[in-house]
């Protein structure tokens, strides 16, 4: 039974709403895309700070905003199951041609980094070498910029 008023299509919204919610929408959208650039804005600041002559470190213990112990990098091939394996946690957020950084302090995820493979916006970084795990403790590395916009990281002896 189709009550006095109701409409039976879609809902319509006058245009001044219409734009609130798309501005609302995007807003959203930006907060959400910077959230897990902490580590990406670190390094490109420490990267900026530095003069031509130095050699140029940024030391995660002291410069990221959060407590941490260890730190996991995995490639855009791990899955949830080989991710959990590593860190004994559950982890079931890893999606196909992902990258993904992992932050533990003792047996909880304090912070990830999650980056899908996009040709339109490569990674910012690249940790080198074959070192994946790393403790609060020796996460010092040596940062070179190898394009405009993006920057290798060396663990540094």
């Amino acid at each position: 039974m189709k009550m006095e008023g109701e409409k039976m299509k879609g809902i319509k919204l006058k245009p001044e709403k219409m734009i609130f919610f798309s501005i609302l929408l995007i807003i959203c959208s930006c907060s959400l895309i910077g959230q897990n650039d902490e580590l990406e804005m670190v390094i490109k600041n420490k990267y900026e700070s530095c003069s031509n002559t130095d050699d140029c470190l940024v030391n995660l213990r002291s410069d990221l905003q959060f407590e941490w112990d260890s730190m996991y990098v995995f490639g855009v091939n791990a899955t949830p199951k080989f991710i959990s394996n590593i860190i004994k946690i559950n982890y079931d957020k890893s999606k196909d041609l992902t990258r993904v950084i992992i932050f533990t302090k003792g047996d909880q995820i304090v912070h990830e980094i999650r980056n899908e493979l996009n040709p339109e916006r490569p990674f910012s970084f690249r940790i080198t070498g074959d070192r994946r795990v790393f403790s609060k403790d020796n996460a010092v590395f040596s940062i070179q910029k190898t394009t405009d916009y993006v920057f290798d990281l060396t663990l540094k002896d």
